[in-house]
């Protein structure tokens, strides 16, 4: 039995090696029948600092519109409260309880539409 099955792992092994090597063989003649072509190193290279440029750019600028906004709604913020403390509390207040009201009145509405269906 154990001289059986060496002969069979022995077939094995040699259908295995012969398998593999013409597989290599046959994926040989398919890159010889269509080579591959690599691109050159040096055009990866430029593409990545094109694109890292375009970020750097897109960065910038959206950090100098964020930062100017900000300096607007700040230096706004600033002049009203010095002139108009008043407006500036009765304006917090109402954009504290505008949302809730809103969102109280979407969920009554969609309750009664869940109710109606």
């Amino acid at each position: 039995m154990k001289r059986h099955n060496r002969s069979i792992n022995h077939l094995n092994n040699e259908d295995t090696e012969l398998g593999t090597k013409k597989l290599i063989s046959e994926l040989d003649k398919l890159d010889n029948i269509y080579p591959v072509k690599t691109p050159n190193i040096e055009w990866f290279q430029q593409v990545v600092l094109v694109e890292k440029k375009q970020l750097r750019r897109k960065f910038i600028r959206e950090l100098a519109l964020f930062l100017i906004v900000a300096l607007t709604l700040l230096s706004t913020y600033l002049v009203a409260f010095h002139h108009f403390p008043l407006v500036v509390f009765v304006i917090q207040i109402v954009l504290t309880i505008l949302p809730i009201i809103v969102l109280t009145k979407k969920r009554e509405r969609i309750a009664d539409e869940t109710d109606i269906h």
